[in-house]
């Protein structure tokens, strides 16, 4: 054990120094000891808080890893690994000491494929949150079914576990109906009187889910007509939502109002708010201690967007150069049928965009990729740099029109579509997305015996 540790430690100062993955520690050490996880879990005394779900568990973790801090709390996290087993393990070993046991607080894991969950037999986290389960995105990598089975066989281990469920989201409170553990919901009250009732398949038993609203995907308030699934009470509720120069709403728990405004954007950043709140005040830290320290907390969404009109549409807003190269590298993992819209503008901060030149583009030559619609200020400029470093220029359209390109891609051929956005552009896409996805009826709702 002693020595794994050294080796291990050693691994992370070296991938560290150079700027990799430390992930390879934790698959280091379990080369040497593969029951390295266990040997850890007995050096550490503290609380575990698991992060599971389609969109938001990054936010999350940092927003708790921010409060945390800010509490003067002892935490750990696997903030710098891509591997939810190898980036557990590699956590534990930066966080503990070579001698004696350690005592932190809480460590706070992200994991990043529920598919992946089977395998922490030797953790039983305290606290479980889950943001909401979309299929598009977690079908990308085998099928759906099988891994809401799957987590529904992990969280059937964890009897002493505190679940934080996103009720407002059917897949994730019909998974909440089979379980006797303690069930916390948060959601968002933001009903429209224009709002008209929609009516899609009920994930338990496939009769009727009737939404007065949906918010996105499949994320509103619901009941079925045939079973017993409906939106829960909802412990913590968003009221009073605005999106207007920043994030304000009125948080109600407990007959107790809060009041929120934040200096922040995106809609989807009030669940990853309310998830970390949730969880604060059944730790007992309080709300409020979670306000005062966000109030300067800056989010960085680097995650997919999803949005079902007509097809599945994963949107990522890329604000930097890694940001975007991940976005591609997000491509080249699905092997379906897709066509790609880039919204290329001008940059915020002027940013040189010469590192497009030396971009990796080869994952536009797949064959599975169809058509590349590209739109926006530099548009010209991202159409030539990659017609310069690949042979696809066939497969490229530029056209001036944000939204006649918009509407050209999603009434595509392809299975799905992937939209790339960096720098500003002159429509707000999400709040585009949102309303079309609004509009957009596809009577379909994911079915999981």
């Amino acid at each position: 054990m002693l020595f794994t540790l050294i080796i291990g430690k050693l691994a992370i100062k070296i991938a560290g120094l150079a700027n990799k993955d430390i992930g390879i520690a934790g698959k280091i050490a379990l080369k040497i000891n593969k029951n390295i996880l266990k040997r850890l879990k007995k050096k550490v005394t503290g609380e575990f808080i698991f992060i599971v779900g389609t969109n938001g568990k990054t936010t999350t973790r940092k927003l708790l890893v921010e409060i945390f801090g800010k509490e003067k709390l002892n935490i750990g996290n696997n903030h710098h690994s891509k591997d939810d087993y190898d980036g557990l393990i590699s956590a534990l070993i930066e966080k503990v000491k070579i001698f004696g046991k350690t005592k932190v607080d809480y460590m706070v894991i992200e994991i990043k494929d529920i598919a992946t969950l089977s395998l922490f037999t030797e953790i039983k986290p305290e606290y479980l949150i889950i943001t909401n389960l979309f299929e598009e995105q977690l079908s990308r990598r085998g099928g759906f079914k099988d891994k809401i089975i799957s987590l529904k066989e992990y969280l059937n281990t964890l009897p002493e576990t505190t679940m934080i469920f996103n009720g407002d989201d059917p897949v994730v409170v019909d998974i909440g109906m089979d379980l006797k553990n303690r069930l916390v919901y948060y959601g968002i009250d933001n009903k429209d009187e224009e709002d008209e009732v929609e009516v899609k398949k009920c994930i338990r038993c496939e009769g009727e889910l009737r939404y007065t609203y949906i918010d996105a995907g499949q994320l509103g308030d619901y009941t079925c007509l045939n079973c017993d699934l409906e939106r829960p009470e909802i412990d913590y509720l968003a009221t009073n939502v605005s999106l207007k120069d920043g994030i304000y709403f009125d948080l109600w728990t407990k007959g107790e109002e809060y009041p929120f405004d934040l200096p922040s954007q995106g809609y989807h950043n009030i669940y990853n708010l309310l998830a970390a709140l949730a969880l604060l005040d059944e730790l007992d830290i309080g709300i409020d201690a979670g306000e005062l320290a966000l109030e300067k907390f800056e989010f960085e969404d680097n995650e997919i967007d999803t949005f079902y009109i007509k097809k599945p549409i994963f949107l990522k807003e890329s604000d930097n150069i890694s940001s975007f190269e991940q976005s591609l590298e997000t491509i080249d993992e699905d092997e379906g049928k897709i066509d790609i819209l880039f919204f290329f503008g001008e940059e915020k901060n002027e940013e040189d965009i010469t590192f497009i030149y030396d971009s990796d583009f080869s994952v536009l030559e797949k064959t599975n990729i169809g058509k590349i619609y590209i739109t926006g200020v530099r548009a010209f400029d991202l159409a030539l740099a990659i017609r310069y470093r690949t042979n696809v220029s066939k497969k490229i359209i530029v056209e001036e029109n944000e939204i006649s390109v918009l509407s050209h891609a999603i009434n595509g051929k392809a299975e799905k579509l992937y939209i790339v956005a960096k720098g500003d552009n002159d429509i707000n896409l999400e709040k585009k997305l949102l309303t079309m996805e609004k509009k957009w009826s596809n009577n379909k709702l994911w079915i999981v015996k």
